[in-house]
C-alpha cells in the first residue's frame, strides 16, 4: 500500500499530492494573487508610518535628521575637499567664549579686530595674549616673530645704606636688587625681615675678594614687616631697589 500526503485543488476539485524535497521536507510555495507584499514602517508616537526609498532605481531607505520642523541639511562636498565627492553633514560653526561671569557668550573676532585693551566681557581676538591684572594685551615678539620677554618698568625706592639699620620705612616691601660694595676682604651682611634688630636672618652674604657686584631678585624677595640690615662687616655700602 502507498501512502501521502495529499490536499485539495479548489481550483480543479481534486485531490493533488504535496511535494517534499529529496529529504522529505515538505514544500510550501506561496503562489502570485496573494497578497504576501511587505512593508517596512516606522512608529510616530501614534500611528505606524510606511519608510521611503531614495527612489526606484536606487531603493535605499531615506534617512533625515529633524529637530521638529527644522530638517538637517546635506551637501555633497566638493572635489577639492573630498576627491571621491561623498555625502556628508554640512555644519557650520564659530569659536565664542563665555564672560568671567558665565552669562554671556561672545564671538572670537578676526585678526583685523585686535586691539590692546580688551575687556573681559568683550570679544576675544585670535591671537596670543597675556593679562595685565585688568585687561587682556598682546605680547610683542621680535621682527622674526621670536617671544619678547622683559621685566615690566617700575617705579622703585633706591636707598643706599653704611651702616646696620631699617632700610627706609617700615612695611611690606618687594626687593628687586641690592648692590654691594665692601671696603676689605671676608665682607659680610645679614637681612632680617623685620623693623628692628634681632630678628631670624631671612638673607646673608659673604665677600672674600672685596668685589663689588649687583644682586638680582627674580621673582622680587619679599618681606612683610620692613627690610632691617642686621649685620654690616667691612662693608662701605649696601644700595637697596624695591617697591
Amino acid at each position: 500500500m502507498q501512502r501521502g500526503l495529499w490536499g485539495w485543488d479548489g481550483a480543479n476539485y481534486e485531490w493533488v499530492k504535496a511535494l517534499v524535497d529529496a529529504a522529505g521536507h515538505l514544500q510550501v510555495d506561496v503562489l502570485s494573487g496573494v497578497g504576501v507584499a511587505s512593508q517596512c514602517y516606522g512608529w510616530d508616537t501614534v500611528d505606524w508610518q510606511r519608510l521611503r526609498v531614495e527612489g526606484a532605481a536606487n531603493p535605499n531607505l531615506r534617512v533625515a535628521i529633524y529637530d521638529g520642523a527644522n530638517r538637517t541639511h546635506i551637501r555633497q562636498l566638493t572635489a577639492t575637499s573630498l576627491a571621491d565627492a561623498l555625502y556628508a553633514l554640512n555644519v557650520s560653526a564659530c569659536l565664542r567664549v563665555s564672560d568671567t561671569a558665565g552669562a554671556t557668550w561672545k564671538e572670537v573676532v578676526g585678526v583685523a579686530s585686535i586691539a590692546d585693551g580688551i575687556g573681559m566681557g568683550s570679544g576675544v581676538p585670535v591671537g596670543l595674549w597675556g593679562y595685565n591684572g585688568a585687561m587682556w594685551d598682546r605680547l610683542r615678539t621680535y621682527g622674526t616673530g621670536v617671544l619678547t620677554v622683559a621685566k615690566g618698568a617700575i617705579a622703585p625706592t633706591r636707598i643706599r645704606m653704611t651702616a646696620t639699620g631699617r632700610v627706609g620705612v617700615a612695611g611690606a616691601k618687594k626687593l628687586f636688587w641690592v648692590a654691594c660694595s665692601p671696603d676689605a676682604v671676608n665682607a659680610e651682611w645679614e637681612l632680617t625681615d623685620a623693623d628692628a634688630g634681632g630678628s631670624a636672618v631671612v638673607y646673608d652674604h659673604f665677600d672674600q675678594d672685596r668685589s663689588s657686584e649687583q644682586l638680582d631678585f627674580d621673582p622680587p624677595m619679599e618681606f612683610a614687616t620692613g627690610i632691617w640690615v642686621e649685620k654690616f662687616d667691612h662693608m662701605k655700602s649696601l644700595v637697596f631697589c624695591y617697591i
